[in-house]
């Protein structure tokens, strides 16, 4: 295997298990730090606007990862098998709808047939 085909398959185990809106995020970041690095090597002030998109990207990035982290991964694989054409009532347990109480309170009934749906 040359090398070109080593980073090619790298490249895309790492698109498979990396969500691609954190990629994107990482990728937007990595931008901002190329021209703050920029102003700096030549002796300017990075202005403030790419400073504070930079703390915005670093915060949507946070936030992502920290989704993800809680998911799992699970939504991540849900989202593949999806894509796979598996069905999705063959990647996931259904749930019973939630019962709810009416005004009286005397009689239960679901979410769904209180709104008349």
């Amino acid at each position: 295997m040359t090398e070109e085909e080593l980073t090619a398959h790298m490249q895309a185990e790492v698109d498979e298990l990396v969500p691609p809106k954190i990629m994107k995020l990482i990728q937007h970041q990595h931008n901002l730090i190329m021209m703050f690095d920029f102003y700096r090597s030549q002796g300017g002030q990075t202005p403030p606007y790419i400073q504070q998109e930079m703390g915005r990207a670093e915060k949507a990035i946070i936030i992502q990862l920290e989704i993800e982290n809680r998911q799992g991964g699970a939504y991540h694989e849900l989202e593949k098998k999806i894509k796979e054409g598996v069905p999705e009532n063959e990647t996931r347990k259904s749930n019973p709808l939630r019962q709810r109480l009416n005004e009286s309170g005397a009689q239960k009934q679901s979410r769904f047939a209180r709104r008349g749906v």
